[in-house]
């Protein structure tokens, strides 16, 4: 019994030894890795030979690109998006986002149908991690555990080392499956308090990034999009645009939301989110404030600092559209064509229908406006309202 069981070590730690960049391109079902060392490839090189639809989410030299894979299976599970993640005009790291419940878990209903809901999506996830992990080990051999993430997100997740990188098996109970390819050097033994090189600058660094235009324009360039996609994930994937803005760039959306508590198909308590995000921020040198009273003096003094704002409002119907309005219009209309239009305009009705968190990025005092950021991609990037239709 003795020789087996040593038998069958032996066997798992050849295995380990020979897995090959070749061996995970045939497990995922995509080329993944090429001739190039990963991390010397551009996104546009991986991501053309993914053949996926990637769409770029900015952010200057730290950039996502990201591309939904809806009806594919990756590893022999079904497949909800990828993203690459750039440093430098390098990949920096991939993830395969397998199943979730911000995409596979719908909201709506009554209490029961939705305990129902996420009842069969934790069972179906379960599911689907013990069959990838068991394929992993099978293809790949024993895995080491290693930690990923900073600060309170760190955790300690199955390895298989491929070259330089690592293949993470990341799985979290009834929240997500996602494997991601991250270079050694990034992961290790023991955890980290916070991950070097992810600490926020002093303020003048981040004043350097906003842009003065000829119109009046005043607003932060080089903020980050994060798309959510059809999940309602707009405090996870915003604060994820503060974080990578700020330079915390091993963090996600899905990792947020678990810590969030948000719901399966959206919906995060504004308590919920203040606490994991000063907790989450706190670790990395920066501090957060909170009001109840946003005044045009407090957005323009962060603005000109370079400091985006969490603005936590109900996206009306009527308030959406006049974002719409002036992504239409807007570049295309004279300025002071555009500031007698919109000072021309009856302000909008109060709501209380569309809970919604959005980044407040700019303004203009000539016209009186607030630039809006939503994680809704690069089209909402920064759309313009008045600070009245705001209010």
């Amino acid at each position: 019994m003795k020789l087996l069981i040593l038998g069958s070590v032996l066997l798992a730690a050849v295995a380990a030894a020979g897995a090959t960049p070749s061996d995970v391109n045939d497990l995922a079902g995509l080329k993944l890795f090429d001739r190039t060392e990963l991390w010397r490839e551009s996104p546009e090189d991986v991501g053309g030979r993914l053949r996926l639809k990637f769409r770029s989410d900015g952010g200057g030299d730290r950039r996502v690109l990201s591309a939904s894979a809806a009806g594919r299976d990756f590893f022999e599970c079904p497949a909800a998006e990828v993203r690459i993640f750039a440093a430098g005009g390098h990949v920096s790291r991939i993830d395969l986002v397998l199943l979730n419940k911000g995409d596979n878990v719908s909201g709506g209903g009554s209490d029961k149908k939705n305990k129902s809901k996420n009842n069969a999506f934790r069972r179906e996830l379960a599911k689907y991690h013990a069959g990838l992990e068991r394929l992993l080990r099978e293809r790949l051999g024993r895995a080491r555990k290693l930690y990923f993430g900073s600060g309170n997100l760190s955790r300690q997740l199955p390895a298989w080392g491929i070259g330089n990188a690592n293949l993470i098996l990341d799985y979290s109970e009834g929240e997500y499956l996602i494997v991601r390819i991250v270079p050694t050097r990034e992961l290790g033994d023991h955890r980290r308090r916070a991950a070097e090189g992810q600490r926020a600058g002093t303020l003048d660094r981040y004043a350097a990034n906003v842009v003065r235009e000829k119109n009046g324009d005043v607003y932060i360039g080089r903020v980050p999009m994060v798309d959510q996609g059809s999940k309602g994930y707009c405090v996870p994937a915003t604060v994820e645009r503060v974080a990578r803005y700020f330079g915390i760039t091993d963090i996600d959306m899905h990792k947020l939301a678990e810590k969030f508590h948000t719901a399966g198909g959206g919906g995060t308590t504004i308590d919920g989110a203040v606490r994991g995000t000063r907790k989450l921020l706190g670790e990395h040198g920066l501090r957060m404030k909170e009001t109840t009273r946003l005044r045009r003096q407090t957005i323009i003094r962060h603005i000109d600092q370079g400091i985006p704002l969490l603005w936590f409002h109900f996206s009306t119907a009527d308030f959406k559209s006049r974002l719409d309005e002036s992504l239409a219009a807007r570049s295309s209309t004279p300025p002071r064509e555009w500031a007698a239009r919109i000072a021309g305009r009856k302000k909008i009705r109060k709501g209380n229908s569309g809970a919604h968190v959005a980044l407040l990025v700019g303004y203009n005092p000539r016209t009186g406006e607030i630039a809006v950021s939503n994680s809704w991609g690069e089209r909402y990037n920064i759309a313009w309202v008045g600070f009245a239709d705001m209010e």
